[in-house]
């Protein structure tokens, strides 16, 4: 029977975190624990996850100071252990379908025989505060470095890795993410198997305290982003080429030649007009969707990424 662990950062998470709970309690697959880290809380987060305890297997990580999303996750990560089969990010605010556990674990077993490092991540259905259906996020066209580097796609509550990825992954950490998913992400990509699953197994629900929300609307979804880059946010467009730097000095040593010349481009393309202009013309990177590939390029050349 396969051992699996949920890492579940929760802030003032009162008011949907019930829910959430509840829907674990459901579960097909039951053997599992989770861990909790509790970001500084004010609410009755700590008091509900009490309650649960005697339904779930609930084990806390003890905190004392708000680190955020990102640093919490990762937290937990390494507070977990070599224990388990299986490591999965939850938020707090999400329901999760009855099989939900148990389609992760099959398809990162399915995914790779040899159980080299692998990453299971998926589609989300959006709903509204009360769990109404909004829409689906987009399947990704493509996977690979070329596009890992410059867009995630695997959102963190829908990640799951076995233990050989969690090794990996903390074999060498940053200072400082962009967000815990795309880091995961990144790295497995380059050293591991990512599994991109086309079919939502939670509903992800859409409201004012998301850390980082989707959008159904392609329209919403680019306001969201012209509204970082007016105001210059540490995230989305300004943060490729941090990331990129802060992984080749994690893992630049063990890249083969083609993967160190891709990821120098990125973090060293800021330091002349000629080489913004090459990627504005001779750009490897990929994102989705084609539109969003020209951006991309227009971003390189006046350096806002």
């Amino acid at each position: 029977m396969k051992k699996v662990v949920i890492l579940l950062s929760t802030y003032n998470g009162a008011r949907y975190l019930p829910a959430f709970l509840e829907s674990l309690v459901a579960q097909e697959f039951t053997d599992f624990d989770v861990l909790v880290r509790d970001d500084c809380s004010s609410d009755d987060t700590i008091s509900i996850l009490t309650d649960f305890s005697e339904r779930l297997s609930i084990r806390f990580l003890s905190a004392d100071v708000n680190i955020g999303p990102a640093k919490s996750f990762m937290e937990l990560l390494v507070a977990a252990g070599d224990g388990y089969d299986c490591y999965m990010f939850a938020d707090q605010d999400d329901w999760w379908n009855v099989d939900k556990i148990s389609r992760c674990i099959g398809l990162l077993d399915a995914s790779d025989a040899s159980m080299g490092p692998s990453l299971y991540c998926s589609t989300l259905e959006l709903v509204d505060e009360s769990l109404g259906h909004l829409g689906y996020t987009r399947v990704p066209s493509v996977l690979g470095a070329e596009s890992a580097l410059v867009e995630n796609v695997a959102t963190g509550c829908t990640v799951g890795m076995n233990g050989n990825a969690r090794k990996r992954i903390l074999s060498a950490l940053p200072d400082g993410y962009t967000m815990h998913d795309w880091w995961v992400y990144l790295v497995i990509t380059f050293f591991g198997r990512v599994y991109f699953d086309p079919v939502p197994c939670l509903k992800y629900r859409q409201h004012g305290a998301n850390a980082v929300g989707a959008t159904s609307s392609i329209i919403e979804e680019y306001k969201k982003r012209l509204r970082r880059f007016l105001k210059g946010s540490q995230t989305g467009v300004w943060s490729k080429s941090r990331q990129a730097d802060a992984f080749l000095k994690c893992f630049g040593s063990e890249l083969n030649w083609r993967q160190r010349r891709l990821v120098s481009l990125l973090c060293e393309s800021q330091k002349g007009v000629g080489r913004s202009l090459y990627l504005l013309f001779f750009s490897p990177f990929k994102r989705q969707r084609k539109i969003d590939g020209i951006f991309l390029r227009l971003l390189f050349l006046i350096g806002r990424y």
